[in-house]
C-alpha cells in the first residue's frame, strides 16, 4: 500500500538488479548466480533432509509408506514457505526504496538483521498490538526449531554416548541424564548466540555457512552407505546402534547392508 501496488514492488527490485534469478554467469567466484543458488541450495539442504533431528522424526513412523507421504508433502510445503521469504525480502526492499529511508546507512539500527522488526514496527506502529503479535510468532517459530534440536542432541547424547555404555541404566535415569544435557546444550545455544551477535553480516549467511560446514559432512555419510554400501569405518566414521538399520522405516536412505558406516 505504501509502495503503490504489488507490480510495483517487483518493479523497483528489478530497477535496483534485486531480480537476477537467471544470471547463467559460470563463474564460480561470482556469489550469486542461477548456477550457485540451485545447486548450492540442493547441495546445501542435503544436510538438513540428513541431520539429526530430521532423521530422529521420520524414524518414529511407523513404515517408509508413511515417511514417503510425510517427505511428498513437506517438500511443497518448504518450497512455497522459501517463496513468501522471499517475496517478503522483495515488499521490505521497495518500502525502504519508497520512503527514501536506509535504516542502516542512517544509523537508526546498526544490523542488517533487524530491518525485518523495524519495518513491522513502523509499518505497524497505528495498529496496537499487531507488531507485538508479528514478532511474537517470529519468535514462536525460532524456539519451535530450537526445541527440536535441544531434542535431537539430547536423544542423541543418551541413545549414542550414554546408553552404549552403561546397558542396565534405567529408563529413569536415562530421562534424567536427557533433561539434564537439554540444560547444558541450551547453556551453549546462548553462549554461541552472544559471539555470533558481534559478527556483522546477515544471519542468513551466517547460520547458511555453518549449517553446511557440519551438513556437508553428514550428508557424504549418508551418501557414502547409499551408493557404497561395502564402505567400513575406515572410510566414514559414525556411531551405530544396533537395530537402527534392521527397522526398514529408511531403506530410501540408508542401504540396510551398510552397518559400519
Amino acid at each position: 500500500m505504501d509502495v503503490g501496488n504489488v507490480w510495483k514492488v517487483f518493479e523497483i527490485n528489478e530497477e535496483n538488479l534485486r531480480m537476477r534469478y537467471f544470471n547463467f554467469d559460470p563463474d564460480p567466484t561470482v556469489r550469486q548466480t542461477f548456477w550457485t543458488l540451485f545447486f548450492g541450495s540442493v547441495l546445501g539442504y542435503f544436510g538438513m533432509a540428513f541431520n539429526q533431528a530430521t532423521v530422529q522424526r521420520i524414524g518414529s513412523l511407523r513404515t517408509s509408506q508413511e515417511a514417503n507421504k510425510i517427505l511428498y508433502f513437506a517438500g511443497p510445503v518448504y518450497f512455497l514457505f522459501g517463496v513468501l521469504v522471499n517475496i517478503e525480502g522483495h515488499v521490505m526492499f521497495a518500502y525502504f526504496n519508497s520512503v527514501n529511508c536506509d535504516p542502516v546507512e542512517s544509523g537508526i539500527i546498526k544490523n542488517p538483521n533487524q530491518l525485518l522488526p523495524y519495518m513491522v514496527v513502523r509499518v505497524f506502529h497505528g495498529f496496537p498490538g499487531l507488531a507485538g503479535l508479528f514478532l511474537a510468532s517470529l519468535f514462536s517459530a525460532s524456539l519451535s526449531t530450537i526445541s527440536s534440536g535441544l531434542s535431537s542432541l539430547s536423544a542423541q547424547t543418551i541413545e549414542d554416548f550414554i546408553k552404549p555404555r552403561y546397558k542396565d541404566m534405567s529408563d529413569r535415569k536415562a530421562t534424567a541424564i536427557a533433561k539434564f544435557s537439554v540444560l547444558i546444550y541450551g547453556g551453549l545455544s546462548l553462549a554461541i548466540t552472544a559471539m555470533i551477535a558481534k559478527v556483522p553480516g546477515s544471519l542468513s549467511q551466517i547460520s547458511g555457512s555453518l549449517l553446511t560446514c557440519f551438513g556437508g559432512p553428514i550428508a557424504g555419510m549418508f551418501f557414502l552407505s547409499i551408493f557404497c554400501p561395502w564402505a567400513t569405518k575406515k572410510v566414514g566414521l559414525s556411531f551405530h546402534e544396533p537395530g537402527f538399520y534392521d527397522n526398514k522405516v529408511l531403506p530410501i536412505l540408508i542401504a540396510p547392508e551398510a552397518t559400519d558406516v
